[in-house]
């Protein structure tokens, strides 16, 4: 794992890496990058009902990521502005993405 004070937590899997995102629902525009804590921003226009910003929240991760859809998944935090994330692909090419993304 690594972790840091303002820095972005990536924990390394098998099948890839999990990390927090902090989500802004209804947001103007829909964006992936910065920091929330220790937490990667994504903001979203859907709104959070039925699911509809979870879905488009991780649309958005998966086009900042290069990933397919399917290659990420909400592994808690359904219904809260904290999501943990999960994504399968190569870890260390993830992370450096990730970082990028959060700005560290």
């Amino acid at each position: 794992m690594t972790t840091g004070a303002g820095s972005l937590k990536v924990s390394r899997t098998p099948e890839g890496v999990r990390f927090a995102i902090h989500v802004t629902p209804r947001a103007r525009k829909p964006r992936v990058g910065g920091l929330h804590g220790d937490a990667l921003r994504v903001a979203v226009t859907a709104p959070p009902v039925e699911g509809s910003a979870n879905r488009a929240c991780l649309e958005a991760l998966a086009q900042a990521l290069s990933l397919r859809r399917g290659d990420l998944a909400i592994g808690s935090g359904q219904r809260g502005r904290r999501k943990a994330i999960v994504a399968h692909g190569d870890p260390a090419r993830l992370e450096r993405r990730l970082r990028g993304l959060a700005g560290d």
